[in-house]
């Protein structure tokens, strides 16, 4: 966390307490030049909101210029966003009076711009960061998947989905489809990186069909199947008991 940052924007950041929150959540990873790149569910949590009022504070955080997004620039893929320190909210800026700005003196030579200083080089080389989006989101995702088998394949396969699809919307996809995923037994789990390159995260949520509990994997579902039983019970019965077979006693007919 910059401390420059930080109090840049408690002084003059927007009055608006969502786009505050968020702002502040933003600054708690920024480096000394303003830059971070948190997930959308980390800026979320941080600012006590839903990912998709994040996502519509940011973009209007945006349109002021308060905040720069550069799209997928950040590293694995990741939004990269910079607090503007150059701007302030109209509530700081103040535009003097044009009737009574004296007329500068041309006589005088105005003093020289000092020139700001670098940035502090003592702070960490990158921001601190999300851990989840720092490995491109993979680490979160493979934690999640119910599933975990193959995982440089599953790497490679979240590394190109994150040139078609969001970390958010790809965790989002998979939340939607997590009950009907850990209904099944584990062996017809798809494998994660299977589950990424068929980009299975667009699919409709399928219904729960829990097989586990009676360990049959259906059958006890087929028409039949209480009959057979039935039968072989009987057998079974008779081959330890041969009399009954024989009309002897209550014996079957």
């Amino acid at each position: 966390m910059s401390i420059k940052i930080m109090s840049h924007v408690w002084e003059n950041g927007p009055d608006d307490r969502g786009e505050l929150l968020v702002m502040l959540a933003l600054a708690d990873f920024a480096d000394d030049r303003g830059r971070c790149w948190p997930s959308i569910a980390t800026i979320a949590r941080r600012a006590r909101m839903t990912p998709r009022s994040a996502q519509r504070i940011l973009r209007k955080l945006e349109a002021d210029g308060s905040v720069e997004i550069s799209t997928g620039s950040a590293r694995s893929g990741c939004n990269q966003y910079k607090i503007n320190t150059d701007t302030e909210t109209p509530r700081h800026s103040v535009t003097p009076d044009a009737r009574v700005t004296p007329t500068p003196d041309t006589r005088v030579t105005p003093p020289l711009t000092p020139v700001s200083p670098e940035p502090s080089l003592n702070h960490q080389l990158e921001p601190s960061e999300d851990i989840s989006c720092a490995n491109g989101g993979f680490a979160e995702f493979w934690e999640r998947y119910p599933r975990r088998i193959g995982k440089a394949a599953a790497r490679k396969a979240y590394a190109k989905a994150m040139n078609l699809a969001q970390h958010d919307d790809i965790m989002f996809g998979l939340s939607q489809q997590m009950a009907s995923l850990t209904a099944r037994e584990a062996q017809y789990i798809p494998h994660p990186a299977t589950w990424l390159n068929q980009e299975r995260w667009n699919d409709d949520a399928e219904q729960p069909h829990n097989n586990r509990a009676s360990g049959t994997h259906g059958r006890a579902d087929r028409p039949g199947t209480g009959m057979a039983q039935a039968f072989a019970a009987v057998a079974e019965r008779l081959s330890r008991h041969p009399q009954e077979g024989n009309g002897g006693g209550d014996g079957f007919i």
